[in-house]
This record gives C-alpha cells, sequence and structure tokens, in this order.
C-alpha cells in the first residue's frame, strides 16, 4: 500500500505521554494509508520498549533511533530522511491531535489546490486538564495578514509571511500539514535549540514556489507541563532567549534577508533587553550590562539605558552589603 501521509514524532523520555500521542495518530485519525515515524533520541525510560509494544497491533509504526542525542531538530530529520509520504506531519511525543486532522489538512490541498497547510489547536494544562487558550488568539500580527478566503475555515496567506514570522512565531510545527515537495532539501537546524522550528518556517516561508494556507479551526491539543521546551523557567527563558538572538543574528548576516534587517534590529533590542533583565535576575550584571549595549547597538531608545542604570545600581547596592 503507497503512503499517503508520514507522521515524523521525535521522542526523548517521553513514557508519560507517548501512547496518548500514537494513538491519537494511528487509531483516530481514521487513516490505513499512513505511517507514524517515532525517532527516539535515547530515551533512558521505557519510551523505547512502550512504542514497539505498540508496533505489534499497529504495524504502520516505525521506530527509529538518531545515530547520537540531537534533539527534537535532530528527530524530525531522521524522520524527514526516511518518510514516504506524499504528506509530511509533525506531533511531538507530548501533544495529541484530535480526531480528522489529517483528513480535513490532506482534503484541504487535494480540493483547494493548497501545498501547506496549518491549523489552530489549544494549549492545556497537561497537570488539571485545564484549557488555557487558543494558539491563534494570541498571535495579533498573525491575525491582523492579509489573506484570501478559499472555502468554509481556510484562507491563503496573502501578506509578507516572513515579515510576521520574524515578529511573531505564529506557526507550531505539531499543526503542519504540507506535501513532502514543499519540504524538499529541507532540514531543520539542530544547532539552533528551541527555535529550530521557527527557523525552518522562515526558510519555508522565504523560498516561495508554493501555496501556504491557516484553517481556523482546533484540531490538536498541545500539552504545557513542567518538562516541555516551552515550559515556563528561568533557565529555559534565558536558553530561548540567547536562541533567538543567535538565530536573528544569523539572518542579518545573510544577504538574503537584506529588507528585514529593520525588523530584525527591532527583534534583536527586544531579546537583549529581555537578556538584560534575567541577567540581572541572576545576578550576573556585567552580562546584563553587555546585553543593555548590544541592545543600543541594535537601536536607539531610552529602554536600554534604564536597563543599564538599574545595572548599575544593582551593582552599587552588592557592594555596599559586601562591605558591610
Amino acid at each position: 500500500m503507497s503512503v499517503l501521509v508520514s507522521v515524523i514524532m521525535p521522542a526523548y523520555n517521553s513514557e508519560r505521554f507517548i501512547e496518548k500521542a500514537i494513538l491519537s495518530v494511528v487509531a483516530e485519525q481514521g487513516m490505513d494509508d499512513l505511517e507514524l515515524l517515532v525517532v527516539d533520541d535515547w530515551s533512558s525510560d521505557t519510551t523505547w520498549e512502550l512504542v514497539s509494544e505498540m508496533q505489534r497491533t499497529y504495524p504502520n509504526i516505525w521506530i527509529m533511533r538518531n545515530v547520537r542525542r540531537k534533539g527534537p531538530a535532530g528527530g524530525r530529520n531522521t524522520g524527514l530522511m526516511n518518510a514516504n509520504g506524499k504528506y509530511i506531519s509533525f506531533l511531538d511525543s507530548d501533544d495529541v491531535w484530535l480526531p480528522g486532522h489529517l483528513k480535513k489538512s490532506i482534503e484541504y490541498c487535494e480540493r483547494d489546490g493548497v501545498d501547506i497547510v496549518f491549523n489552530d489547536f489549544s494549549v492545556v494544562d497537561y497537570e488539571t486538564g485545564e484549557h488555557l487558550f487558543n494558539w491563534f488568539e494570541r498571535k495579533p500580527l498573525f491575525q491582523a495578514m492579509d489573506r484570501r478566503h478559499v472555502s468554509g475555515c481556510l484562507y491563503v496567506l496573502e501578506g509578507d509571511v516572513v515579515k510576521v514570522l520574524l515578529n511573531e512565531s505564529f506557526i507550531h510545527m505539531q499543526a503542519l500539514v504540507a506535501k513532502a515537495s514543499a519540504f524538499e532539501g529541507m532540514y531543520f537546524d539542530e544547532e539552533m535549540f528551541s527555535v529550530d522550528d521557527l527557523d525552518f518556517c522562515v526558510r519555508l516561508s522565504r523560498r516561495g514556489g508554493h501555496v501556504m494556507a491557516c484553517a481556523n479551526d482546533v484540531t490538536g491539543i498541545y500539552n504545557r507541563h513542567a518538562g516541555g521546551i516551552t515550559a515556563a523557567s528561568l533557565d529555559r527563558s534565558i536558553c530561548c532567549v540567547e536562541n533567538h538572538i543567535k538565530l536573528f543574528e544569523s539572518y542579518m548576516r545573510d544577504e538574503d534577508f537584506a529588507r528585514y534587517r529593520k525588523t530584525l534590529r527591532k527583534r534583536l533590542v527586544q531579546e537583549y533587553m529581555e537578556h538584560a533583565y534575567w541577567m540581572r535576575k541572576k545576578g550576573r550584571l556585567g552580562d546584563a550590562a553587555r546585553s543593555a549595549l548590544s541592545a543600543m547597538r541594535y537601536g536607539a531608545g531610552l529602554e536600554p539605558v534604564r536597563e543599564l542604570c538599574k545595572v548599575g545600581y544593582s551593582s552599587l547596592q552588592s557592594a555596599l552589603s559586601g562591605g558591610r
């Protein structure tokens, strides 16, 4: 049987979540012509054994390992290299799709001439089951984008997708379904941990030659929990900010992004200011000062000066308390 869609699921120490994620693909999408590629990143728990056991019931599950620990980006790349489907989609091992997600998305592509489609989804507290918000409602710049209504809740994007993405990451990988031809020759940057998906979507949008659309219906659940990459913690916040800086500075050096340098400078001011704030909170005042100065380098304004004053005040307080 030919494979219509390949679902790529990177996994690492996912024994708490992965069974529900897998069942939402192989048991609840109502499709026989799909393959689920679970890419284990050398889990130390029972993830591998759980998936291997599920293979006995669902032979369209394939489990493989990265050649070494590579993170979610590496898992997606391993999946892309082994995918056989006409369509490609991604689902993290701690999230779930609602019934009909794949069928709806593929129908949009087949019926309405779309190459890439992404849907809205619900963000849920995994521990309590509380619905927190829908993804699109927290993306005002995306909501204001030019778009053309096609059918039902489907809209083709007609604005500058790259510019909006640089300001607001509105495409989530677990909501994306695309023709495999749209991804041809594309892989995730494994050095861009936590922003590899944003980088992938930016590069995908820049290459052009395809029709990208959004569907306003909710077709998935993103589980927010303590172990997730986007869970709120000081170290994760700092890591995320530092990787945004790394990504945006790489774009600043790239002539292909010359038209977006004004947007990139604005974003770098924002990211460096946030980094300065977190460094000051951690008591790393030298790093805080350097980040505030970097913000000044990318854009004029009073905020970096205010942050430098706060750093100076914190340094003075530290010196005085140390002298007592």
